[in-house]
């Protein structure tokens, strides 16, 4: 057997001084605000989104609408580079929207002015929107910024599962209470003994309001969402609006991006009064039974989806506006503690829920955007004054203390379980939102955003994620 070679003492002395110099210099630079795991590459690069900054906007160059952090370099152009990739592969089936400047993909540097980054780790990524309308639009956006049809999923695709007829509502032992009345109830405090009637009446005229115009989406002429084909004028493929699923693909370098809608975080159906209504109606219902087939029959990998947004926001709070308005109660007042309590534990229920159908996938909550100025559209007014009153403004003394209650219920897990806590601390916040704030006059109408500024910087946003999400650092658990 070997010996261990002889090392004389005054050598290990000075490798230990050495040692303890370098020790003390580098806590001392720590201590000094600069950061040594960032600086000698044993952390990823911080987020450029999650940094404070402000959004450039510009309506004659795409490529300028970005998310620009006041003391750190601009994010990577990913779409462009993104695009760029896939087109050299295989050109795209239509026309991009974003032409100009004119042939742009062809420069020798990427349109930021730096090289075109490596978009090797988007190549076979599934990505899964889950959301209202305004997620729709993301993924419509990335269609036509690529060049390629956005594709409707109905009843009958290929991709979908055979047609349902309908969901069960919960019973009220089920659902997670909300109320003053349903906490008494569910904790035994009731002494009548009678059983209170959760479900607000939805019939009863508003003294204010009518509240039949209270609606976060437009009622679609299509209801039950079985056009396959090309429609008339249409680049897309099937219904580009709707509460069906819909996926936009981008061959060249096999990107898919799925959209499932969903009703908001109720649990009582109370969105199947209306005619558009798609079954099944609980988001953790059309995760299972639409989101899952989807992704399945897609012939996805077994990893997808790598990405996972979810989210909700105006359905709540559109249904609180009709309930309230029922009850004659003034809709501009601010949410009640335990609305909010009851969407932040809903918030975590998706989550977990999410995590049992994709245990692989990386999860975000999407925060959601402020529509704050009623325009000419659907979603706050109606189309004709004399017929019908102003439809009431969402709020930001609503729409606030929801991001606040998703935030607080990913980051603050003091309350919760060991089993939430390994779920949910992995979970972060999607800050597109909170990104959005302030571009009111930047919207196609009340509610939905344009492409630019809106849709291209989802795009780059959303594919920044994807690539923190599939490229493993060696010092990430």
């Amino acid at each position: 057997m070997a010996s261990t070679p002889y090392i004389p003492w005054h050598i290990w002395r000075k490798v230990r001084d050495l040692l303890c110099c370098i020790l003390a210099g580098l806590i001392a630079l720590e201590l000094g605000g600069w950061d040594i795991k960032t600086n000698l590459g044993l952390s990823p690069t911080k987020n450029p989104y999650l940094l404070p900054g402000y959004l450039s906007i510009s309506p004659w160059n795409p490529h300028e609408n970005r998310w620009m952090p006041f003391t750190s370099s601009p994010p990577p152009a990913l779409l462009a580079s993104l695009l760029r990739s896939s087109w050299r592969t295989l050109p795209p089936s239509g026309v991009s929207d974003i032409r100009d400047p004119k042939d742009w993909w062809e420069g020798e540097v990427g349109p930021d002015g730096k090289d075109w980054e490596d978009v090797t780790w988007a190549k076979g990524r599934t990505v899964l929107v889950l959301g209202d309308s305004v997620g729709r639009f993301h993924v419509k956006y990335l269609c036509e910024m690529a060049g390629e049809p956005f594709h409707e999923m109905p009843w009958g695709h290929p991709f979908s599962p055979p047609k349902m007829e309908g969901e069960e509502a919960k019973s009220e032992e089920e659902r997670l209470p909300e109320t003053i009345e349903e906490i008494a109830s569910s904790q035994g405090q009731n002494k009548s003994g009678n059983q209170n009637k959760r479900n607000l009446p939805r019939d009863v005229p508003s003294p204010q309001w009518d509240i039949d115009s209270i609606s976060p989406e437009p009622e679609n002429g299509n209801t039950n969402g079985t056009i396959l084909g090309r429609r008339d004028g249409s680049r897309h493929i099937g219904n580009e609006g709707g509460y069906m699923g819909h996926y936009c693909h981008i061959p060249g370098i096999d990107l898919m991006v799925i959209q499932v809608f969903n009703y908001g975080l109720d649990e009582k159906n109370f969105w199947t009064l209306r005619g558009d209504y798609i079954p099944p109606y609980t988001i953790e219902s059309r995760l299972t039974l639409l989101a899952a087939p989807y992704i399945r029959k897609a012939g996805r990998p077994t990893t997808a989806p790598e990405l996972t947004y979810v989210g909700s926001a105006l359905w709540d709070t559109t249904r609180w506006m009709r309930e309230d308005a029922a009850a004659g109660k003034d809709i501009s007042q601010g949410l009640t503690k335990e609305r909010l309590y009851w969407y932040r534990t809903r918030t975590r229920q998706v989550l977990m829920h999410a995590r049992q159908v994709f245990p692989e996938t990386k999860l975000k909550w999407a925060s959601h955007h402020y529509p704050l100025r009623a325009m000419s559209g659907w979603f706050f007014e109606s189309g004709n004054q004399d017929q019908k009153p102003q439809r009431p403004q969402q709020k930001l003394n609503r729409l606030a203390p929801l991001h606040e209650a998703a935030k607080s219920a990913i980051d603050d897990l003091g309350d919760t379980t060991t089993e939430q806590k390994s779920v949910l601390k992995d979970v972060d916040m999607g800050m597109w939102g909170k990104r959005m704030i302030g571009m009111e006059d930047h919207q196609k109408d009340d509610l939905h955003q344009n492409l630019l500024p809106g849709g291209y910087l989802w795009a780059d946003m959303m594919l920044y994620d994807l690539r923190e999400a599939v490229t493993k650092k060696w010092w990430k658990p």
